[in-house]
């Protein structure tokens, strides 16, 4: 499989120099380790993790309609009712 890590998704947003994040009324410069947001991005990151286990791979991983390639379901652009559906199991 392709996907990313967690850990790799992790960095990916510390690297990103074009995010920028208010948080009342506060920039935050690194939001994968702030209090509040870092909840938010480790369970996008667990998605990647789970990924990798044969139990959830079919929920958390789905074939991309534009090119064709195992996406994670976050990034999936929804063509049915089953597509839905299983992002909600996923969530």
């Amino acid at each position: 499989m392709t996907l990313i890590t967690g850990e790799e998704y992790r960095e990916s947003l510390r690297k990103r120099k074009s995010l920028k994040i208010h948080l009342h009324g506060e920039e935050i410069k690194n939001p994968v380790d702030h209090p509040i947001i870092k909840a938010s991005i480790n369970s996008v990151a667990l998605t990647y993790e789970l990924a990798e286990n044969p139990g959830y791979r079919d929920l958390i991983t789905t074939t991309s309609s534009l090119s064709g390639k195992t996406i994670n379901r976050f990034c999936h652009l929804h063509q049915s009712t089953e597509d839905l559906q299983n992002k909600v199991r996923m969530l």
